[in-house]
């Protein structure tokens, strides 16, 4: 499998790839993987108001727990609506 789609990064979504990944052990043919994922950081847009940035951390485990990879990636996010006055 593409690291971009373990990673996150062919998502149609914009989004910024931090690049930090990592591949501790190898993955083998009929291994079945888990996959976790963790929002890291959220904050504003300064340039974008209405969008605001998402830092989220993927995991990939073996079926012995070992991490097979790891990796953080940011993405631009549209924020919820302001609640009306």
């Amino acid at each position: 499998m593409p690291t971009a789609v373990l990673c996150g990064c062919a998502e149609s979504s914009p989004r910024v790839c931090t690049g930090e990944r990592s591949f501790p052990k190898p993955v083998f043919r009929g291994d079945a993987i888990r996959v976790g994922s963790e929002v890291l950081e959220a904050r504003g847009s300064k340039s974008r108001p209405e969008n605001g940035i998402v830092i989220f951390e993927h995991r990939v485990h073996n079926p012995r727990d070992e991490p097979v990879m790891t990796c953080k990636r940011g993405a631009l996010m549209l924020r919820p609506p302001a609640p009306p006055g």
